[in-house]
């Protein structure tokens, strides 16, 4: 699975902002977050912001504080500055929405990755079991010649030629698709669908 970072909760900015400095220290903390991943706890990110915040200011993310940092400064009023208020009622608390439904895809994902797993394991395990049974047969058969060879052969085949097509069908997923529900992922193979709970593929 491909590493996914805090960083891309900071993708879609906002619509608005509160100083001319806040888009600037939001790319800063989108660069700063790409060295860590998800899943991420909330409580971890809010200090991580808050830490941020006083290195690159100055001073503590408070509502009232209104840091001026001159990297920030490119013109106009309140150029520079970083706006507390804004970050601490609609900053923080729009990043943190995002954070908790990405942790929750991540959650998801692997899941979904388990199950995978789980499948192509079982096909694999029909595969070579089904084919040694039918080697050894075979070879029983042929050595001893068995007089009722070929009848015997015959109703083995019976047996061995579902078991190899559905270990076929797991090793590939076959015709299957797979969807994620808040506490379940959604198998359909054909006209079945089968629902897996999240703590059998855990």
């Amino acid at each position: 699975m491909k590493n996914r970072t805090v960083s891309e909760i900071f993708n879609q900015a906002p619509g608005s902002w509160g100083l001319r400095g806040d888009p600037y220290f939001w790319d800063d903390l989108k660069q700063h977050f790409k060295e860590f991943s998800l899943p991420f706890p909330a409580s971890a990110f809010v200090d991580e912001v808050n830490r941020f915040f006083e290195k690159e200011t100055g001073e503590r993310l408070t509502k009232e504080c209104q840091a001026h940092v001159p990297k920030y400064s490119h013109g106009g009023m309140s150029s520079g500055c970083v706006c507390g208020a804004f970050w601490i009622e609609h900053g923080i608390p729009l990043l943190l929405k995002r954070l908790e439904k990405a942790n929750a895809d991540i959650q998801q994902s692997c899941y979904v990755f388990s199950y995978e797993k789980q499948m192509r394991t079982g096909g694999i395990a029909l595969v070579v079991t089904s084919s040694l049974i039918l080697l050894i047969i075979g070879l029983v058969l042929a050595i001893n010649k068995t007089p009722p060879y070929l009848l015997v052969f015959s109703l083995y085949l019976i047996i061995y030629i579902p078991l190899l097509t559905m270990g076929i069908q797991q090793l590939c997923l076959h015709g299957g698709s797979i969807e994620v529900h808040d506490d379940c992922i959604e198998y359909k193979r054909g006209n079945k669908t089968r629902l897996i709970p999240f703590r059998e593929v855990e």
